[in-house]
């Protein structure tokens, strides 16, 4: 018999993977729009990841753990996202020294989601 609780945790983790998904599309979707503009891989993957972080935070409050916002659940999303975001920078810096532009920055995404789901849960059921 599967316990509550684990039947919860799928479902919250198919609600952030469907939210990361989308915030993924819009990162990705920033990113490969500016690089194809001869912008820096740095400064295009921080601005689609910042403006896919507004979206996220949203709908990761409201649609994956239904829970309601205050400004001290704001402030650790943000933090916990500024670590994610550090954790993501560097992999894809790192795969980009044998990996194709393309395929790096979709390879540390998927590396770091579960990481991100942890923390982000944690900070948002608190």
């Amino acid at each position: 018999m599967i316990n509550n609780k684990f039947l919860l945790n799928g479902v919250e983790f198919g609600k952030f993977a469907i939210v990361g998904i989308i915030a993924t599309c819009i990162n990705l979707g920033i990113y490969y729009s500016l690089i194809n503009l001869n912008i820096n891989h740095s400064i295009s993957y921080s601005l689609g990841y910042g403006i896919s972080l507004i979206f996220n935070y949203i709908l990761t409050l409201f649609f994956t753990f239904k829970s309601k916002h205050n400004n001290k659940k704001g402030v650790k999303f943000i933090f916990v996202h500024i670590f994610n975001y550090v954790l993501q920078l560097c992999i894809l810096n790192i795969f980009l020294l044998f990996m194709n532009e393309n395929v790096a920055p979709i390879l540390t995404q998927l590396i770091s989601a579960p990481i991100n789901f942890l923390f982000v849960k944690k900070v948002i059921k608190s």
